[in-house]
């Protein structure tokens, strides 16, 4: 079993954890998406990895990434304790898992857990542990939601919320006229 352990450990891997700030938690409960939230197809550039260490173990074929990791994409930033990125081959990414106060943002969303696991093979994205997912409107307007367990499948824009879920709406979200327009309102006078 070789195992290689690098202080300072960096690694650039293109897309890497997409999926993990695709956010793409579907429109209905967040309502209408941002005008300027980034489109996954988009993306440009590497992904940059960074932590005080890293091992990896081919025989296993784990990338294992701890204290002070950081992850820097064109769309998102993460922040957490550790991260294990699990291969499949030579290099085929198969599955990440991260762990400890994680932290992704974009310019206007944010995730908070204690653990994120995301699979490729699925497009599942799986938060655990006191998981909290925010949006700012343009308006800025802030719409919630949070639970012991958040899934998101992220090829199917679905959404599952399991162990005490809770919604939180801006004021007036469920006003007649905010939700269907003045205009709409007005066309019924």
């Amino acid at each position: 079993m070789s195992e290689q352990s690098h202080k300072s450990g960096k690694i650039a891997l293109r897309g890497l954890l997409l999926a993990a700030l695709a956010l793409t938690v579907p429109a209905a409960l967040f309502g209408a998406a941002p005008k300027k939230a980034p489109q996954v197809s988009q993306a440009v550039g590497e992904t940059e990895i960074t932590a005080d260490r890293m091992e990896y173990n081919y025989a296993e074929a784990v990338a294992v990434m701890s204290d002070n990791v950081a992850v820097q994409d064109p769309q998102f930033r993460l922040t957490a304790d550790k991260l294990f990125v699990f291969f499949e081959g030579t290099n085929t990414l198969n599955q990440i898992v991260v762990m400890g106060r994680v932290n992704v943002s974009n310019e206007n969303r944010r995730v908070t857990c204690d653990k994120a696991v995301y699979t490729k093979s699925d497009g599942r994205l799986v938060m655990e542990g006191q998981a909290k997912l925010r949006q700012i409107q343009e308006d800025g307007k802030e719409f919630t939601v949070d639970g012991e367990r958040i899934t998101i499948w992220v090829d199917e824009q679905r959404v599952e919320i399991t162990e005490r879920p809770k919604i939180v709406l801006p004021s007036g979200s469920l006003n007649k006229e905010t939700a269907a327009g003045k205009g709409a309102a007005n066309e019924r006078k």
